[in-house]
């Protein structure tokens, strides 16, 4: 790169020279979130910015329990034979989810701390990157690893 004298600096190159070494350049980093699924590690870079948007992260778990049953005659049968029976218990359980209005977030700092403050784990913050991604609020690259 070269950089010319200005006018009125030719006497003084010196000083020039020195104003501009002294020149902080900061490397333009684009807004990026990267998610490794398999270890729930999320990094984010300074500039992501989401616009106002409404979330709501709620908790569904189905359990499915199965066991084997053994089902015998009366004792002394004749008739009966002593078979296994299957049993399946299934049970949902659905945590309350409320709709929550996040105002405009400018920095990741505000990002961390909103998310933070509403109780979210990593895993639940990998859905919601991506669905603000989806909704068009996440104004950044959405990296799935």
């Amino acid at each position: 790169m070269r950089v010319q004298l200005p006018e009125g600096v030719e006497a003084e190159p010196i000083d020039f020279i020195s104003q501009v070494e002294s020149v902080e350049v900061v490397a333009d980093v684009p807004a990026r979130i990267i998610i490794n699924e398999r270890t729930g590690t999320i990094v984010a870079t300074a500039r992501i910015h989401i616009a106002s948007c409404a979330v709501s992260q709620g908790n569904l778990t189905i359990t499915i329990t199965s066991t084997q049953d053994v089902s015998q005659p009366n004792p002394f049968s004749q008739t009966g034979q002593t078979i296994t029976t299957q049993r399946t218990d299934t049970k949902v359980k659905e945590e309350k989810a409320v709709l929550i209005a996040l105002p405009e977030l400018p920095t990741v700092e505000k990002v961390a701390s909103a998310l933070n403050a509403l109780g979210v784990t990593p895993r639940d913050m990998m859905s919601m990157f991506q669905a603000m991604k989806q909704a068009g609020a996440l104004q950044a690259e959405l990296i799935i690893r």
